[in-house]
C-alpha cells in the first residue's frame, strides 16, 4: 500500500480485480449488473457464513453464548436510546 500526498491509501488492483474489469468492459443492461452484484454477494456471504461457522465450532461458541451477547447489545442500545 503507497500513502499519497493526501495520505489516502493507494492499492494495486489485485489479479481477480483486472479479470473482472476486462471481462465486464462492455454495456449492459441494469438488470445483467444487478444479478452478477448479486451472484458476487451471495458467494462473498456463502463464504463468510462458512468461515463465520468454523470459527464459532473451533472456538466452542454455544447459542446460549450468542444469546447472551445479543441481549447484553440490546439493553445496551435502549439504554442509550432512553437517556436522550
Amino acid at each position: 500500500m503507497v500513502l499519497e500526498q493526501d495520505q489516502t491509501p493507494h492499492r494495486t488492483l489485485n489479479a481477480i480485480q483486472l479479470m473482472l474489469l476486462k471481462l465486464f468492459n462492455r454495456d449492459m443492461p441494469d438488470q445483467e449488473i444487478k444479478e452478477i452484484r448479486d451472484l458476487l454477494l451471495n458467494y462473498l456471504d456463502a463464504k463468510l457464513q462458512k468461515q463465520v461457522a468454523i470459527d464459532i465450532a473451533r472456538k466452542g461458541i454455544t447459542q446460549t453464548d450468542l444469546d447472551t451477547v445479543l441481549n447484553e447489545s440490546q439493553r445496551t442500545q435502549s439504554k442509550n436510546a432512553r437517556s436522550y
